[in-house]
């Protein structure tokens, strides 16, 4: 069984200007804080690994390590087995993220992926952002059928 499958997940990242406001400017968003889309995609974004730095009193330097993983039991089909189209974004204009790769490849079921912005504003103590994530790919599907028994028919 093949299709093509465009995945949208959605999170939350924060940034915090001030120390003990709740918000870690260190975090790990696993695919249980997607949504249940990124539990049920054959290829979902495993883990987000967030490390937001303050440049001055307002804006940060965001780094996300993301992490894709094939958990659907099937393969990315066609030439170059990637994801295509990937895309990251918040809902702030401001908040664009430039990525190592629009068309991460896959080594052993996992692909990772490095994001940056300089230029995500945190107004407040601490300010969540929700996080948009985008991407398509082919996908195959193997299906087990188990073992077909044979049976030996008497000829009368």
């Amino acid at each position: 069984l093949s299709f093509d499958y465009n995945g949208l997940l959605q999170g939350n990242i924060c940034l915090q200007r001030e120390e003990g406001s709740g918000c870690p400017n260190i975090q790990t968003l696993t695919s249980s804080q997607l949504g249940p889309d990124a539990q049920h995609a054959p290829v979902t974004v495993e883990r987000i690994e967030k490390t937001a730095t303050p440049l001055d009193d307002e804006n940060f330097f965001v780094d996300l390590k993301i992490t894709l993983r094939n958990i659907g039991g099937g393969e990315i089909s066609g030439d170059k087995k990637t994801i295509n189209n990937f895309n990251l974004r918040t809902v702030t204009g401001e908040g664009k993220f430039e990525c190592s790769a629009e068309e991460p490849v896959f080594s052993n079921n996992a692909a990772i992926i490095n994001c940056f912005s300089n230029n995500l504003k945190a107004e407040e103590t601490s300010n969540e952002f929700p996080l948009f994530i985008s991407y398509s790919f082919p996908y195959k599907m193997r299906i087990k059928a188990g073992p077909i028994p044979l049976v030996k028919i008497n000829e009368r």
